[in-house]
């Protein structure tokens, strides 16, 4: 017969009372004091402003910005590209347009423009992401993830109270769950801000299951919509899962199963509902962009290798040296449990008779299988996996490897039973291990021979010749691993046999019992203490505390795209600017990563070359790309390129005479240029690499010494034997003068290709390509001379009823300007006149022009607004027809008219009133719980 301690007949709030045995009462504390240090230390100095808790060193090691001596000089995660990318800009886009008293729901400023606030994918509804409106932008991360903690760590905590588990447990289970691999690793993407209100689902579904209150339905739902509203559908999805079947499990086991199952059914609708004001404008967009990319087979799965970071986090490398290649890098693999973790979840699962009576009906068991069977599939995959991905959505578009947030929590729980069987130890009439041993056995020898086979699995990977891990690192990481595994488990022995921890009957008996006792306290103390010593070793050596000025600054080549770019755009090669980082500054690009709108997408496919990466767009420095067409109708101005990006224009390369002349710092060496007139690079040959902090500097001059153009570039990836160009905006300097460089170097001595002892300089000439050398500073900037505008009147109309039609007359070498490319004959007929445009505002949701027009005609707007999108012509609703493949156009009769194009995110009027709905029935919910906590009456039930 099981202790009525069991606890699954309670439906009060509070947790049975537990035994307070001196260890247990030291245990609260010492857990709770590691939670709490967890998160104070391990996020650290970015509470306080000094540092920054994002990845912006990776951001300052690429031009413009090393260039400008922004770089930190050490990349502590290079494959977090996305988050500098897209994640960091857009949610720091949508704070600052909000702290201004504007609600942004589309983002202008990345390819042809994608909804910002009008969706979920940024989680800028998400409770946790409020810092970013109350605090300046570059703090902010650092107590967004302090609010994860906090509701990680709570929601577990509230769920394993109400499981019948002590306080020191679930303090424990808070912990191991927060510094669970995947919450480490998804730091700063949305994802951790899904994660982080599972606990909460299913403490909810707990209530749901044990209370039937219409007030724990409200709570499920409140906390499924936040998880909806943190923008990764695909963790939720897993959650509904995983939390339902424990509902369904748990509603079983009481008897009870109709009401509290509908409740759950309902919970999750109302999630839906309150959700709607995005999920509506999120279903309706979402079918419209380039997601290619995303369909999966029963082999998508992890490398069960990675399991070895679950106790050794960086036995494989770190994250830029990590053995797994391919998809499972370390933000994928990363498996942290920890060590005294590991221990604890063994002791768990080896012990279901103890688990069981603490536990309340069937939850050992579901928690259990639960854990196995998403383990299997995120490790092992195969037909079980690809049968579920026959199903729609779910397992079809979403790497199973993402529901590793679920596994964490469901590994956390077990990790915190384990505790508590330990704690609960002294009052047993007998050692615990007595009363299951040959499970034990069994669960630990399986637990034996996994170590084992992961160390010779990690072994096998790291040993590779290729391999970017370090064999001594291995070592290292495998021995601190085992380290803390010893010491946990010599701690639980501790506890889990008292009679171990000596002690006689005899005259000396009340000293061996305090002996006793500071023994088992002291173990009580060393298992939270573990968890927590490797739990800030992980996280230090992966949550970055960069320097505040690398938080995207402006440098100088920023500062000549905001006076120059006006209603344009710009493109920049991969090493020009960072991809995606512009929305920061407010500059409108066509290079960047966001879910690029598929015929605008398909559009710019019409570009030579290779240029997605799933979601990024990426543009090689080739000449037949700078000088596509297809740029020109993107209106793509200007076009920035690396200091070492070769030149465009026609080469000229001095090879010398085979000596060598040393270029000190602070001289001046003047030598004659074998060109005449326009002129876009001079570079010199070294011998041997050059320090990136020397910087070599070009002045172009005529005849009489006036400068005409001026250039510099520092040191870095400047090799010898091949000629070092230093751009110079030159295209202006007329045909057939004569000129002269002078090179200065400042830094360290450069030895160069010599000729006649002087230096033998290589030029890049002008050449008719339509391109000029705009500005030369810490990147190129190149203006696109046929670059059409991004607001332009067509008075020509060319009709191509498929893509391949219209592909092929974007590619013509020669496009007319004022002829827009539709998909069907309009019911306007252009007149062939011109029209003079004057563009009135250019913000995120509005853009307006004025239009001056002699005859009918199009006004064609170069950005992807064919989907959710309205517009009108002096206030009177128009049609805004789909143009040049990806484009809008807008008919304009003849005449002065106002034009304006509005976001008006796709059914949101519906979603919000849905939404709007929902809210106050759930207020109404909470005001009616209020009322009742101050009234004898018993609230009411959901299945009564």
């Amino acid at each position: 017969m099981r202790p009525a301690y069991a606890g699954e007949d309670r439906d009060l709030d509070s947790p049975a009372p537990v035994d307070r045995a001196r260890p247990a009462r030291l245990a609260d504390r010492v857990a709770l004091a590691a939670v709490v240090l967890f998160a104070l230390v391990g996020i650290g100095s970015p509470l306080l402003g000094v540092t920054v808790l994002a990845n912006t060193d990776l951001l300052v090691a690429k031009h413009p910005y090393a260039a400008a001596g922004l770089s930190t000089g050490h990349v502590e995660n290079r494959i977090a590209n996305d988050i500098v990318a897209s994640g960091l800009p857009n949610t720091a886009l949508f704070g600052e347009e909000l702290k201004a008293g504007r609600l942004t729901a589309w983002n202008p400023y990345v390819g042809g423009g994608s909804a910002l606030g009008a969706v979920p994918n940024w989680a800028v509804l998400s409770p946790l992401t409020l810092p970013w409106y109350v605090l300046p932008s570059a703090v902010a991360p650092a107590y967004v993830k302090l609010l994860e903690i906090v509701v990680a760590v709570g929601g577990t905590y509230l769920f394993l109270r109400r499981l019948g588990l002590g306080r020191a447990a679930g303090w424990l289970g808070g912990l191991a769950f927060a510094s669970s691999g995947f919450m480490i690793s998804w730091t700063n993407w949305p994802q951790t801000r899904v994660a982080a209100f599972i606990p909460v689902v299913f403490w909810a579904a707990e209530r749901v299951a044990t209370q039937r209150r219409i007030r724990d339905g409200a709570l499920l739902a409140a906390a499924l919509a936040a998880m909806l509203f943190g923008g990764f559908p695909a963790l939720t999805g897993y959650t509904v899962l995983t939390a339902g079947g424990y509902l369904l499990v748990r509603a079983v086991a009481r008897g009870r199963a109709v009401g509290p199952i509908l409740a759950g059914a309902g919970a999750l609708v109302g999630a839906v509902a309150l959700s709607a004001i995005q999920l509506v404008p999120f279903a309706a967009a979402m079918g419209h962009v380039k997601l290619s990319y995303r369909g999966q087979g029963g082999e998508d799965h992890l490398a069960p290798t990675g399991l070895l970071t679950s106790w050794a986090p960086w036995s494989l490398g770190d994250a830029n040296h990590f053995a797994l290649g391919g998809r499972d890098n370390v933000v994928e693999s990363l498996a942290y449990v920890g060590a005294a973790g590991l221990v604890l979840f063994l002791l768990a699962v080896a012990l279901p008779g103890p688990a069981r009576a603490f536990l309340p009906r069937g939850v050992w068991t579901y928690l259990v299988a639960a854990t196995a069977g998403w383990a299997l599939l995120v490790y092992a995959g195969g037909p079980p996996l690809a049968l579920l991905q026959k199903l729609p959505v779910l397992f079809a578009d979403n790497f199973v490897g993402r529901a590793r947030g679920v596994l964490g929590f469901l590994v956390a729980v077990l990790v915190a039973v384990g505790f508590e069987i330990v704690l609960r130890a002294r009052g047993a009439g007998r050692p615990v291990v007595g009363r299951a041993r040959h499970w034990a056995a069994a669960v630990g020898a399986t637990g034996l021979v996994g170590l084992g086979l992961t160390v010779v699995a990690g072994w096998r990977v790291v040993a590779e010749p290729d391999s970017p891990a370090s064999a001594r690192g291995f070592v290292v990481q495998v021995a601190l691993g085992l380290l803390v595994l010893g010491g946990t488990a010599v701690a639980v022995v501790v506890l889990l046999r008292p009679d171990l921890a000596g002690g006689r009957a005899g005259p000396r008996a009340d000293d061996a019992g305090q002996r006793r006792r500071v023994l088992l306290s002291v173990a009580a103390v060393v298992v939270p203490m573990l968890v927590l010593a490797q739990a800030l070793v992980t996280v230090h050596s992966y949550w970055p505390r960069v320097d505040r000025d690398s938080w995207f600054p402006r440098t100088d080549v920023h500062r000549f795209l905001a006076a120059n770019l006006g209603h344009e755009r710009f493109a920049a090669s991969d090493d020009g600017m960072y991809a995606g980082a512009d929305s920061a500054a407010k500059l409108r690009s066509l290079t960047g990563e966001t879910f690029f709108e598929q015929r605008f997408a398909e559009t710019v496919r019409g570009v030579p070359g290779e240029l997605f990466a799933t979601t990024l767009l990426r543009l090689p420095p080739t000449p037949d790309l700078v000088g596509s067409p297809v740029l020109d109708r993107l209106a793509v101005r200007y076009f920035v390129t690396a200091p070492w990006d070769q030149p465009f224009g026609a080469e000229r390369v001095a090879t010398g005479d085979g000596s060598s002349v040393l270029l000190r710092p602070g001289d001046r060496v003047t030598i004659p240029l074998g060109v005449r007139g326009p002129i876009r690079a001079v570079a010199v040959t070294t011998r041997a690499w050059v320090p990136a902090a020397t910087r070599i500097e070009v002045s172009v001059r005529d005849a009489r010494g006036t400068e005409l153009a001026r250039g510099s570039r520092g040191g870095l990836k400047i090799k010898g034997g091949i000629p070092a160009y230093v751009a110079v905006p030159g295209d202006h300097i007329p045909a057939g003068t004569p000129l002269t460089a002078v090179i200065t170097v400042t830094g360290d001595p450069v030895l160069v290709a010599g000729a006649d002892g002087r230096p033998a300089l290589s030029t890049v000439a002008a050449a008719p390509d339509g391109l000029e050398v705009a500005y030369a500073g810490n990147s190129v900037v190149w203006r696109r001379t046929t670059a059409l505008p991004r607001f332009r009147w067509a008075s020509e109309v060319y009709v191509a009823g498929d893509a391949e039609s219209r592909m092929s007359a974007l590619r013509d070498a020669t496009p007319r300007p004022d002829r827009v490319i539709l998909d069907r004959p309009p019911a306007l007929t252009p007149e062939g006149r011109p029209a003079t445009i004057t563009v009135t505002e250019d913000g995120t949701d509005d853009l307006a022009a004025r239009v001056e027009a002699q005859g009918a005609g199009f006004l064609v707007v170069a950005d992807a607004l064919q989907h959710g999108w309205a517009a009108t012509i002096d206030g009177e609703p128009a049609d805004l027809l789909p143009a040049d493949h990806g484009l809008v156009a807008i008919p304009v009769p003849p005449g002065t008219h106002t034009i304006r194009l509005e976001y008006r995110m796709p059914l949101h009027n519906a979603g919000a009133w849905i939404s709007g709905t929902t809210l106050t029935l759930l207020l109404g919910i909470a005001l009616g719980t209020l009322r009742r906590r101050r009234s004898p009456a018993s609230p009411p039930r959901l299945d009564s």
